[in-house]
């Protein structure tokens, strides 16, 4: 399998989030990120540019679906 790195920018509910999944060798690797309110799209690029690469990830057995419950229909 190639290596590839998937980000997701969702709401939780109270805050918003970044979930970062990444392949590098054969091995997944999982971590969040916490925005708290939206974030701007500069802040979402300068995010990616400079905070992106020092977040922790951690070693996944497994690819993780991430589940979103749609807020709207309350």
């Amino acid at each position: 399998m190639d290596d590839f790195t998937i980000t997701t920018i969702y709401f939780d509910g109270q805050f918003w989030c970044a979930f970062i999944q990444k392949m590098k060798s054969e091995i997944l690797y999982t971590g969040r990120f916490v925005f708290g309110e939206e974030p701007s799209n500069h802040r979402l690029v300068a995010w990616m540019l400079y905070e992106f690469s020092g977040i922790p990830l951690y070693k996944t057995d497994q690819i993780q679906k991430l589940r979103i419950k749609d807020v709207a229909k309350k």
